[in-house]
């Protein structure tokens, strides 16, 4: 039981370290967006991803920190 405990609490902290904002650019105009939430669960980080790919397909490119 405790190994399974263990292996939560790494998933956990792992699932910590996922972006919770994405930061774009359009390198024609300069405009910026951004793709973000304060909330820790990994359905909603996924939302940020499928929001920072729209950007992309509108020719946004991410920002590294």
């Amino acid at each position: 039981m405790r190994p399974l405990f263990c292996l939560a609490l790494l998933s956990c902290g792992l699932a910590a370290c996922s972006p919770t904002m994405i930061v774009l650019r359009q390198p024609a105009t300069g405009q910026l967006a951004e793709c973000s939430t304060g909330v820790l669960i990994a359905s909603v980080i996924d939302n940020v991803e499928g929001c920072a790919q729209d950007y992309a397909q509108q020719g946004y490119q991410q920002q590294t920190p």
